[in-house]
């Protein structure tokens, strides 16, 4: 069952795909600070926030690894541990797609950047919660099986192996 020990690799992997993501991030900022006008961030909020789940879906569709698995030695396979397919690589990354959609919501509704306006407040904190819910769902149940597969894992029908072994 070594194989399946994979908490430290792909919590260093996210770290590593974090931090690939991470000019997307600064360019972020960039615009927000040159004022550029609402009607641009109309398309670049939704943009930006599909980068990363784009980015792991086909990476994960097409080798089972993102940058950050391939540098930690972990592999996303079928739970047959044959290949995955670009479905469950979908599947695997719906609830981050979905709560990136809230984030494209939610940022469109805050423009002009009012992140005071009480809508924005609330909804902004609803999100926040359902976030921290989903994270210790998931964790707790990477805990709790002795393939170590997480929610997301279970949803796409899926399970992580080190490659190194």
């Amino acid at each position: 069952m070594e194989k399946y020990k994979t908490f430290f690799p792909r919590f260093v992997a996210l770290l590593i795909d974090t931090f690939i993501m991470m000019p997307i991030v600064v360019f972020d900022d960039w615009f927000r600070k040159a004022e550029f006008p609402d009607v641009f961030f109309y398309f670049w909020i939704p943009l930006s926030s599909l980068v990363a789940p784009v980015y792991t879906i086909l990476m994960h569709g097409f080798y089972g690894q993102t940058l950050g698995k391939m540098w930690m030695n972990v592999k996303v396979l079928d739970v047959s541990e044959k290949s995955m397919t670009m479905r469950q690589s979908f599947l695997r990354q719906l609830p981050q797609v979905i709560f990136n959609i809230c984030v494209i919501v939610l940022s469109i509704m805050a423009l002009p950047f009012d992140l005071q306006a009480p809508r924005v407040e609330q909804a902004i904190g609803i999100y926040s919660i359902l976030l921290t819910v989903w994270g210790m769902a998931d964790i707790f149940v990477f805990l709790s099986n002795e393939k170590k597969r997480a929610l997301h894992d279970f949803i796409a029908g899926t399970v992580v192996v080190k490659t190194n072994i």
